[in-house]
């Protein structure tokens, strides 16, 4: 996950593409691929920080980017199709069944409204955001186009995690 201090999103006149500004963050960290945020929520906290829910709208592809002098960077994005529901196959079940488990077991808000645990497409975002992953794993496989080479990523990762444990 990219933590921003500041995030700006202008609409541009030019038909998919948008300017995108961010502040906290050095050029060469942006990521290739992104997903546009919209605030649904907001609330100061006890401490002193600010509470921030998001939903993810609509992912983007990072076009070109550049830092300004005082540390700001910005970037065009072209904004990508939204991914077709597809049914989730019978061998990736177990999968869906493994989301539904993480859901139930810690709390997870979208568990109720928008549970999609049939549509490949879905299980496979909702995995890749839950399981203990680094950064660049999450990312790796936020970036996968195909959405049955995700799962398959995810059954193997998922397998090379079990098979490590089980070895003495």
């Amino acid at each position: 996950f990219f933590f921003f201090s500041l995030f700006f999103f202008f609409s541009s006149r030019r038909r998919h593409t948008r300017y995108i500004s961010v502040t906290g963050v050095q050029t060469c960290a942006l990521p290739i691929l992104g997903t546009l945020a919209k605030i649904i929520d907001w609330d100061k906290r006890d401490d002193g920080l600010l509470e921030i829910i998001v939903e993810g709208e609509q992912r983007f592809r990072l076009l070109n980017k550049r830092q300004r002098p005082n540390q700001l960077a910005e970037g065009d994005v072209q904004l990508l199709d939204d991914d077709d529901c597809e049914e989730l196959p019978v061998e990736y079940q177990l999968l869906s069944d493994l989301l539904r488990q993480i859901a139930e077991k810690f709390e997870l808000s979208y568990q109720k409204e928008h549970e999609e645990y049939n549509n490949a497409v879905w299980v496979g975002y909702r995995l890749s955001e839950v399981l203990p992953l680094e950064s660049e794993e999450r990312q790796e496989l936020l970036e996968i186009d195909d959405v049955m080479n995700r799962l398959q990523h995810i059954q193997d990762a998922i397998e090379d995690v079990t098979a490590e444990e089980e070895t003495p």
